[in-house]
């Protein structure tokens, strides 16, 4: 992945991997439409822009609108997707969402950048700390969230290829403790399936997109404690992976 600045913040992480991804996507797909509402810069997906302008299309600071005119490109044949900030397409566009993506099954990829409390310069405001709640509540929608960005190529790669709606969160990625990757080199990653990441036979630590790096560092601090924790990577909340988290939580009693 690319590394360069923005705002004073490293784009080495999940952002750089976000404009890999389309750019390869979109090499793949050429059905494939990037709908933007004038957050490309801060998202980092302008390289899409600049490899097919013929398919990249903003519709200004409305992200209804772009919600919108996503579903039209999926009614037309087309495979839009719509990087925005997550704050924003779940609260200012949620109806929209709601509506025509997930009431209508449209083949629409949502990627909800900047979640979480993960975007210090950009103020709470910016900040989305009920994207997966909100986004589960919708019929139909497919809800994801990946441990780092290898997983988050993947993830990419899989939901151009599923064939319905699909919300797919991602932080800004600029916090460099956790900026590593997490999955082995050998992780296949399947929609509706999690995985488990460190076995253990005492404790199960279930976590989802940032917080797996972290309960990683917390199982090492229990092992050195004498406890044997196992983690959990969930990175499918909806379908949510129950066979994964029930075998977890057999195997060592508590969660």
């Amino acid at each position: 992945m690319s590394e360069k600045m923005m705002y004073g913040c490293s784009l080495k992480g999940f952002r750089s991997q976000l404009e890999d991804s389309l750019i390869s996507l979109g090499n793949k797909y050429d059905d494939m439409v990037v709908v933007d509402a004038e957050t490309g810069t801060a998202t980092n997906i302008l390289g899409f822009r600049d490899a097919y302008p013929d398919r990249y299309v903003t519709c200004g600071i409305a992200e209804q609108a772009a919600i919108s005119f996503a579903f039209g490109l999926a009614r037309s044949g087309l495979r839009p997707v719509v990087p925005l900030f997550s704050c924003f397409m779940t609260r200012r566009a949620y109806d929209q969402v709601y509506l025509q993506v997930g009431y209508p099954n449209a083949n629409v990829k949502l990627i909800g950048c900047y979640s979480g409390m993960t975007t210090p310069n950009t103020g709470a405001t910016h900040q989305s700390i009920v994207d997966v709640a909100v986004m589960r509540a919708i019929p139909g929608m497919t809800v994801i969230e990946t441990a780092d960005p290898f997983e988050f190529g993947q993830a990419m790669e899989a939901i151009m290829e599923y064939d319905g709606p699909v919300f797919l969160r991602m932080i800004r990625g600029d916090i460099k403790k956790y900026d590593i990757q997490c999955v082995p080199e050998g992780h296949k990653f399947r929609i509706g399936k999690s995985s488990v990441l460190r076995e253990g036979k005492d404790i199960s630590l279930i976590a989802g997109g940032l917080m797996v790096p972290r309960a990683l560092e917390a199982a090492e601090m229990l092992a050195r404690e004498g406890v044997s924790a196992e983690v959990v990577n969930c990175s499918a909340i909806k379908p949510f992976d129950t066979e994964t988290i029930t075998a977890s939580a057999k195997k060592t009693g508590g969660l």
